[in-house]
């Protein structure tokens, strides 16, 4: 979540107010889990940005070799990777990071082994100043049978967690995210996924894949739920076909949405709950339906709420698009197609022995700076918002046999967030969707 600088953390109180749930009826249980924490690694970044990207290993080409550690880059030196901070050995198949400056948590939802699709999960809470492991809890089926990208208010009070795309149930658990206790559920779309709490901490949008039986009114949509209440107050849709990576303007009044089969997205009205432009990638030729993919598992706006950036996995690229007219009726503009690193290559386009771990299309996700000066994709790339053109490529340094730190594969994650810090301390974070702010 996007969160306000602030001053000296002593005099700094969280209070109840937009985004905090009212108490839920229905209580679940949880159990809670010790783990073989890593060691505390003392925040080495005193004052900056940064940008931490989450690895961990899973059964899918291009993640079984990855480590269980989170990168950290300097974005203000050039994106340079200053080092890694270690994770639990348990965290396998990384489904969400979300991070609080204002109670110094971090949150990472996984799975507890590398196998792909529904399988029992997860929550690590860390201390942001620290890297120190506060909690991790392993929750039962029967609380939630998977875990999904979650996401978590703006005062780091609550996290709305769906019970994974891979399965059919059709539920969110509302967590307290201080303790990591289930609290109650918010029925909606089947296969829960993707979860945005808007930047004003207004709303949760709720997204599912919808393996499952639903109502018939969630068919292909969005759900918008009232944080204050927990309620779902408005449908956005339905939309084309079902719904994937999306994101949200600033005042939460406009969502941005991926689909299967469309390369492209729609743009939908939270007031109206009504579709508003259909927005096609122009001179491109859309896929054939029967082989229900979606191309674009990727997209993000700048947090001015000027410019939309999506991705072509099919492609290896990301497309522009001025969406700034939007709220007056002026249909996107696009700008321009940016190329990005293709799997098994390095940027400039050859092929490299040491990339044989890439996924196998690239990029598939994207996520803004929080001053919206970069896009960072999926394969590392970075994007200047400034240029449209890619300026750097993240890549970490690792420890070799020797004991020696050399140059590690190229980045590849869809797990990333911005962290800034002031004297040592978490001052302001970013959401892993690209979503819009004030």
């Amino acid at each position: 979540m996007i969160r306000p600088q602030r001053g000296n953390k002593s005099t700094w109180r969280v209070s109840r107010g937009v985004g905090d749930p009212v108490p839920c009826v229905e209580r679940l249980e949880a159990r809670q889990f010790l783990s073989a924490a890593p060691t505390p690694t003392p925040a080495s970044m005193t004052s900056g940005q940064f940008l931490y990207v989450f690895d961990s290993p899973e059964n899918i080409q291009g993640s079984q070799k990855l480590k269980h550690e989170i990168e950290v880059y300097n974005i203000g030196q050039g994106n340079k990777w200053v080092k890694n901070i270690p994770l639990p050995n348990d965290i396998y198949n990384i489904r969400g990071v979300a991070a609080s400056a204002v109670t110094d948590r971090l949150y990472v939802a996984f799975l507890d082994g590398p196998a792909d699709g529904e399988y029992p999960g997860g929550l690590l809470c860390m201390n942001l100043d620290n890297n120190s492991v506060i909690y991790e809890r392993k929750y039962p089926t029967s609380v939630t049978p998977s875990v999904d990208r979650f996401d978590l208010t703006p005062n780091g009070k609550t996290i709305y967690m769906p019970t994974g795309e891979a399965g059919s149930f059709n539920y969110w658990t509302i967590i307290d995210a201080m303790t990591g206790s289930p609290e109650g559920r918010i029925t909606a779309m089947s296969s829960a996924h993707d979860t945005i709490v808007s930047a004003n901490g207004q709303y949760a949008f709720l997204e599912g894949q919808e393996h499952g039986a639903q109502a018939a009114d969630l068919h292909h949509s969005i759900a918008v739920v009232s944080t204050a209440t927990n309620k779902i107050v408005k449908i956005v849709g339905p939309f084309n076909n079902v719904v994937r990576p999306y994101t949200v303007n600033a005042d939460a009044s406009l969502v941005y949405v991926t689909e299967n089969n469309f390369i492209g997205f729609q743009i939908g009205s939270v007031t109206t709950g009504k579709v508003l432009f259909t927005v096609p990638v122009p001179g491109v030729r859309q896929p054939n339906p029967s082989l229900n993919q979606d191309y674009c598992h990727g997209i993000a706006i700048t947090p001015n709420g000027k410019y939309i950036y999506l991705v072509n996995t099919s492609r290896n690229g990301v497309y522009v698009f001025d969406v700034s007219g939007v709220s007056k009726g002026i249909a996107p503009t696009y700008l321009k197609f940016i190329p990005t690193r293709k799997p098994g290559h390095n940027p400039a386009g050859q092929l490299d022995p040491a990339e044989t771990n890439d996924p196998t299309g690239l990029p598939a996700w994207i996520m803004s700076s929080y001053n919206g000066q970069y896009m960072y994709t999926e394969g590392g790339d970075v994007i200047s918002t400034a240029t449209n053109t890619v300026v750097a490529n993240l890549r970490a340094e690792t420890t070799n046999s020797s004991g020696k730190l050399v140059l590690a594969p190229y980045t590849h994650s869809r797990s990333m967030i911005e962290v800034d810090f002031n004297n040592g301390l978490a001052i302001r974070t970013t959401d892993q969707f690209g979503i819009g702010h004030d």
